[in-house]
């Protein structure tokens, strides 16, 4: 019985990928990943199924969600909505507070369908699209889908 060798070496290489997919994902580098994955491939995988997110990744995905933003006085990763950052202790500006939640709503939209952003100035549909809210219309449509807003409303209030 004789061993292909080539088609040893392309299962390896191809085997490797796994974990170092797996590895990727959770913020560590690909290359070394798949050269352990390639030579030791079972306990590579092991290895990465038991690895942590890299708090970086997981600092950077957190800001590019718009959800979060950096303490100014300790640099670390809280929420927009934060008074007191959990890490340092110190209290976060007042006026940074409606400022983060303003710009939140002219950022992401989206994360507000069904409610008056922007100090009642708009209305979010249920279908994302921001519209000029005019309290001197009774009933007024969402510019993109003819939604009328006091329906919206009413529905955003119940979430």
């Amino acid at each position: 019985m004789t061993i292909n060798y080539l088609s040893v070496i392309v299962f390896g290489v191809i085997v490797g990928l796994v974990p170092a997919f797996i590895a990727s994902s959770k913020g560590r580098k690909f290359l070394p990943w798949w050269f352990y994955g390639t030579f030791l491939f079972l306990i590579a995988l092991i290895h990465s199924l038991l690895l942590s997110e890299d708090q970086s990744v997981k600092d950077e995905r957190a800001l590019a969600s718009g959800g979060s933003m950096k303490c100014p006085f300790c640099a670390e990763v809280i929420k927009n909505q934060a008074i007191v950052c959990r890490h340092c202790g110190r209290d976060i500006p007042e006026g940074s507070a409606s400022e983060r939640i303003k710009a939140d709503q002219a950022n992401n939209p989206a994360k507000f369908k069904g409610q008056v952003i922007n100090d009642g100035k708009d209305w979010v549909c249920l279908c994302g699209t921001v519209n000029p809210y005019d309290r001197d219309q009774e009933r007024q449509p969402c510019s993109n889908c003819t939604t009328q807003r006091d329906s919206v409303l009413e529905i955003g209030s119940k979430f």
